[in-house]
């Protein structure tokens, strides 16, 4: 799923290593990309690589720490998908992680950078606080089709506070005095 996203930034930077532990997945993949970057089973061998710069954690959750921490000890900026952790504790240690790094970590909302999300808080700039909102399948709207066009005033608003209060108390909740 991220490889046509990080495609249309080609310009910026290209993918120059994949790391799965399925050697089907990863020819696959390495075929997505026109760069056909190196290919490994092994998280430490990428991690290790000069080649990278940033590692995008897009494993299984329970994944996510070990891959992020052992991106981070080797001083590469990390991408991690959401969740973070699946507990505190392991959410402490890609802290602490981070903190003796030179590398940086942003955990992936995909969705608050879509068009749409943006466009909603735009609209929403000038609206008092929403107290309620109830969505159903913003997610799979087809943007070209007309009917968005007359249900985004209703869906994207709400969408749009919702998602920042979460991710303010996702923030509140992980910050440690």
């Amino acid at each position: 799923m991220h490889i046509p996203t990080l495609g249309f930034l080609s310009d910026c930077f290209k993918i120059t290593y994949l790391c799965d532990v399925s050697e089907d997945a990863l020819s696959h993949c390495a075929q997505k990309i026109s760069s056909r970057p190196a290919t490994t089973i092994s998280a430490d061998e990428l991690c290790s690589s000069s080649e990278v710069d940033v590692v995008f954690v897009v494993s299984s959750d329970v994944y996510h720490v070990h891959h992020a921490v052992l991106a981070l000890q080797h001083g590469k900026h990390v991408f991690i998908e959401k969740p973070m952790a699946l507990n505190f504790r392991d959410a402490d240690a890609v802290i602490r992680a981070e903190k003796l790094s030179t590398g940086k970590v942003m955990v992936g909302y995909m969705r608050r950078y879509a068009a749409g999300f943006i466009d909603a808080l735009k609209e929403i700039g000038g609206l008092d606080q929403i107290k309620y909102a109830r969505v159903r399948g913003i997610i799979f709207l087809n943007l070209t089709d007309e009917r968005y066009n007359r249900t985004q005033s209703w869906v994207c608003k709400p969408v749009w506070h919702i998602s920042q209060e979460i991710h303010r108390f996702q923030e509140d909740r992980f910050r440690r005095p």
